[in-house]
């Protein structure tokens, strides 16, 4: 791994501020190993000279960022959204339960959402909430698992859906309430776990400017409701306590 010149001396007078990711991988034979994603301007999501370090040893147990098709330990990316995916790969030698987890995060706001996609079980893990265990036979996946920053139950929300509605969920009367106040059509509500399980649907929804909704045995941790209309869906992160 050799460092761009330019960007050290750069960055030798004043404080990195940049974005960093590190996370971790904890396989069944107690092999552990950190990768860094940093956000830097000058990056991109290519193979960059200076901002990527490609792995030079591998252990029995590995995981590294998958750039071209070949095996990093350190990713430069100069932008992170809900559209940008960091591909994860992972060997193990022997079969068995594997953990992949924040070791730490530098610089990142906490509205800044962190999942591993899990392409074969179809899940997603906010690794905020807790670690992503999976158990794998042994062998290479180099195409299986990623790093993202959104889910497709939040997605992306349309301006004019979120001047149009208000969300919420109501701990005290274990409810989700919905403010409407041009009285567009609802289709219905649907609850997922942060897993993007689908949980509760609630249908036949009353045209009023105030609805309060009864959303029966749910268990406290983070949820996703999302909101059909007439002209299109919204999506909402809430705790349940």
């Amino acid at each position: 791994f050799v460092r761009n010149g330019n960007t050290q001396s750069s960055r030798s007078g004043s404080e990195d501020t940049r974005m960093k990711f590190r996370i971790g991988f904890n396989s069944f034979n107690e092999i552990h190993r950190q990768l860094l994603l940093t956000v830097d301007e000058n990056a991109s999501a290519n193979v960059d000279w200076g901002y990527d370090g490609s792995i030079n040893e591998q252990q029995i147990d590995d995981m590294y960022w998958m750039i071209e098709d070949e095996k990093y330990v350190i990713q430069g990316t100069n932008v992170v959204t809900p559209e940008t995916v960091i591909p994860l790969g992972i060997h193990v030698r022997d079969d068995g339960m594997n953990t992949i987890t924040i070791d730490r995060l530098e610089n990142v706001p906490n509205d800044v959402d962190i999942y591993v996609l899990d392409e074969v079980n179809n899940t997603y893990q906010d690794l905020r909430q807790g670690d992503y265990n999976v158990f794998l036979t042994t062998g290479e996946y180099l195409d299986r698992f990623s790093i993202v920053f959104t889910t497709p139950t939040l997605g992306i929300e349309d301006e004019k859906l979120t001047d149009s509605f208000e969300v919420y969920y109501a701990n005290s009367s274990e409810s989700i309430v919905l403010l409407n106040p041009t009285l567009i059509n609802i289709d219905g509500i649907e609850i997922f776990n942060i897993l993007g399980q689908s949980i509760q649907t609630i249908e036949d929804i009353p045209t009023n400017s105030n609805n309060e909704i009864k959303a029966y045995s749910l268990s406290t941790g983070t949820y996703i409701i999302k909101l059909y209309s007439e002209i299109g869906t919204i999506s909402k992160k809430v705790l349940v306590k």
